[in-house]
Protein backbone atom coordinates (compact mmCIF):
# COMPACT_ATOMS: atom_id res chain seq x y z
CA UNK A 1 0.00 0.00 0.00
CA UNK A 2 1.22 3.67 -0.96
CA UNK A 3 -0.34 7.09 -0.31
CA UNK A 4 -0.55 9.25 -3.46
CA UNK A 5 1.19 12.28 -2.20
CA UNK A 6 -0.93 14.34 -4.74
CA UNK A 7 -4.41 14.04 -3.07
CA UNK A 8 -3.49 11.18 0.47
CA UNK A 9 -5.28 8.60 -1.75
CA UNK A 10 -4.12 5.10 -0.26
CA UNK A 11 -3.39 2.86 -3.33
CA UNK A 12 -2.62 -0.80 -3.38
CA UNK A 13 0.73 -2.17 -4.41
CA UNK A 14 1.33 -2.48 -7.75
CA UNK A 15 -1.60 -0.25 -8.76
CA UNK A 16 -2.19 3.26 -9.97
CA UNK A 17 -3.96 6.31 -8.54
CA UNK A 18 -7.22 6.40 -9.96
CA UNK A 19 -7.44 10.08 -8.90
CA UNK A 20 -4.11 11.16 -11.30
CA UNK A 21 -5.37 8.88 -13.75
CA UNK A 22 -8.41 11.59 -13.87
CA UNK A 23 -6.41 14.47 -13.31
CA UNK A 24 -4.36 13.78 -15.69
CA UNK A 25 -7.35 13.32 -18.38
CA UNK A 26 -8.84 16.78 -17.35
CA UNK A 27 -5.12 18.57 -18.14
CA UNK A 28 -5.32 21.25 -20.83
CA UNK A 29 -3.43 20.74 -24.54
CA UNK A 30 -0.38 21.58 -23.46
CA UNK A 31 -0.02 24.00 -26.16
CA UNK A 32 -2.12 26.37 -24.20
CA UNK A 33 -0.11 26.29 -21.12
CA UNK A 34 2.65 28.51 -19.93
CA UNK A 35 5.67 27.65 -19.29
CA UNK A 36 5.82 27.90 -16.21
CA UNK A 37 2.33 25.49 -16.09
CA UNK A 38 4.28 23.11 -18.37
CA UNK A 39 7.60 22.96 -16.01
CA UNK A 40 5.46 22.21 -12.50
CA UNK A 41 3.34 19.72 -14.13
CA UNK A 42 6.04 17.99 -15.57
CA UNK A 43 7.93 18.32 -11.98
CA UNK A 44 4.27 16.51 -10.97
CA UNK A 45 4.61 13.42 -13.03
CA UNK A 46 8.69 13.11 -12.56
CA UNK A 47 9.41 10.44 -9.47
CA UNK A 48 6.61 7.79 -8.12
CA UNK A 49 4.84 6.48 -10.90
CA UNK A 50 1.73 7.43 -9.49
CA UNK A 51 -0.40 6.51 -13.60
CA UNK A 52 0.51 3.96 -15.97
CA UNK A 53 3.80 4.57 -17.59
CA UNK A 54 2.43 4.54 -21.49
CA UNK A 55 0.50 7.86 -20.17
CA UNK A 56 2.77 9.28 -18.15
CA UNK A 57 5.49 9.61 -20.86
CA UNK A 58 2.86 10.45 -23.87
CA UNK A 59 2.31 13.31 -21.24
CA UNK A 60 5.75 14.44 -20.78
CA UNK A 61 6.46 14.41 -24.57
CA UNK A 62 3.47 16.57 -25.00
CA UNK A 63 4.55 19.09 -22.11
CA UNK A 64 8.10 19.34 -23.79
CA UNK A 65 7.15 19.21 -27.63
CA UNK A 66 9.61 16.58 -28.27
CA UNK A 67 9.98 12.96 -28.30
CA UNK A 68 11.66 11.30 -25.25
CA UNK A 69 13.62 8.47 -25.50
CA UNK A 70 13.10 6.27 -22.30
CA UNK A 71 16.51 5.64 -21.46
CA UNK A 72 16.51 9.72 -21.11
CA UNK A 73 14.19 9.54 -18.20
CA UNK A 74 16.89 8.00 -16.35
CA UNK A 75 19.94 9.75 -17.68
CA UNK A 76 19.21 13.46 -17.21
CA UNK A 77 18.14 15.22 -14.71
CA UNK A 78 14.75 16.88 -13.85
CA UNK A 79 16.34 20.38 -14.40
CA UNK A 80 16.81 19.53 -17.57
CA UNK A 81 13.63 18.33 -19.36
CA UNK A 82 12.46 21.19 -17.30
CA UNK A 83 14.39 23.46 -19.54
CA UNK A 84 12.73 21.56 -22.29
CA UNK A 85 9.41 22.86 -20.94
CA UNK A 86 10.41 26.42 -20.99
CA UNK A 87 12.24 26.33 -24.25
CA UNK A 88 8.96 25.90 -26.73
Amino acid sequence: MWVCERDGTKVSAGEFCVKCVEYLESRPDASNMSADQKSTEFEYWWGQLKIPFDLMHERLEKLTNRPIYTHELGMRSLDSFLQDCRNW
